[in-house]
C-alpha cells in the first residue's frame, strides 16, 4: 500500500474538506515517521491543489536525549534539518528550557508534556482565530486508547462516576483525541487526518521515499500506558478495522466524543502524544 497511501491521504483531505476556506495551519512536528509522512502530505497536496495557505511547522526537540549528544545534535536530528531546508520548508525549531528527562526514573510523560506545552501554548495562542492545528495521530494510537478504555471503563461511561479524578480526566482526554476535527476553547482547530492509517503502511512508505524521521525512541517511553499497547498492536502485519469501525463501537456503546472541556484537569490540547 506504500504506493498507495499518499493518494489515500489525498482523499481523505477531499473527503473531510480540512483545508476548505482555512487561511492559516501549523503542523506540530516532532520529527517522527507520522509527523513527517503528514508533513510530507500536506505540502505535496498543497502545491497539488494550488491552495493558498500559511502553513507554519513548530518543533520542540524535546525529550533532549532524542535530538541532542553532550550538548550538540545527533546526526540523525541534522539529517532531518537538511532534508527539510532542502526541500524548502521552514521549520520553527524551539528548544524546551526545562532539563532532559530522567529516564531512569520512568514516567516522565508529564514533565515532558509540561515542557513542551511550555513552547507551544504560546506559540499557538499567538496565531490567527481558526488556526487548523495538524498532528500526527494514527489508527494505533487511537487503538490503543480503545483498549485502555475498555480495561478502565468495559465501554461503560456510566461508571465514570467510581473513577478518581485523574483516571475521569486521562479517559476525557483520550476520548477527545478520536476526533478528527475538534473545536478547542482558544478558537483554534485540531486536526487528526492520520486516524484512519496504518503505522507500518505509514513506515513503508518513508523508508521506500527516504524520507528521514528522528530513529531514538524516547527513554522513558516503555513505561508509558499507550507504549505497551503498541507492542501487542505491532503483532498484526495489517490491522482489520478501520477508524469508522472503532467510532461506531462507541456509537452503540453511547460513548459519546461531545465531552465537555471544563471538567478537564493538566489539559494537554495541543498535544498528541
Amino acid at each position: 500500500m506504500e504506493q498507495n497511501i499518499l493518494n489515500a491521504f489525498f482523499d481523505c483531505m477531499e473527503k473531510e474538506k480540512y483545508l476548505h476556506n482555512a487561511k492559516d495551519a501549523v503542523v506540530l512536528f516532532s520529527g517522527g515517521k507520522d509527523c513527517s509522512f503528514l508533513l510530507n502530505g500536506l505540502i505535496q497536496y498543497i502545491n497539488l491543489k494550488k491552495i493558498d495557505i500559511s502553513l507554519n511547522v513548530l518543533c520542540v526537540p524535546y525529550p533532549k536525549h532524542m535530538y541532542y549528544r553532550d550538548g550538540f545534535e545527533t546526526s540523525n536530528f541534522s539529517i532531518i534539518k537538511s532534508y527539510w531546508k532542502n526541500r524548502g520548508v521552514s521549520i520553527d525549531y524551539i528548544d524546551a528550557p526545562a532539563e532532559d528527562l530522567d529516564i531512569t526514573q520512568g514516567f516522565g510523560c508529564k514533565t515532558c508534556k509540561k515542557a513542551r506545552k511550555e513552547i507551544i501554548d504560546p506559540y499557538v495562542n499567538n496565531l490567527p482565530k481558526e488556526t487548523l492545528l495538524f498532528t500526527g495521530f494514527t489508527k494505533y494510537d487511537i487503538l490503543a486508547y480503545t483498549t485502555i478504555l475498555q480495561i478502565v471503563t468495559n465501554y461503560d461511561l456510566k461508571s465514570f462516576h467510581l473513577l478518581d479524578k485523574e483516571t475521569k480526566a486521562s479517559m476525557i482526554k483520550m476520548l477527545h483525541k478520536f476526533k478528527r476535527k475538534e473545536f478547542l476553547p482558544n478558537k483554534k482547530i485540531m486536526i487528526r487526518p492520520l486516524l484512519d492509517f496504518d503505522e507500518n503502511d505509514i513506515w513503508n512508505y518513508m523508508k521506500n521515499y527516504e524520507i528521514p524521521y528522528i530513529n531514538i525512541s524516547c527513554g522513558v517511553s516503555d513505561f508509558k500506558f499507550k507504549r505497551l499497547f503498541f507492542k501487542a498492536l505491532a503483532l498484526y502485519d495489517r490491522l482489520p478495522v478501520s477508524y469508522d469501525n472503532i467510532i461506531a463501537m462507541l456509537d452503540k456503546n453511547d460513548i459519546s466524543l461531545d465531552l465537555p472541556f471544563d471538567s478537564m484537569v493538566e489539559d494537554n490540547f495541543f498535544i498528541d502524544c
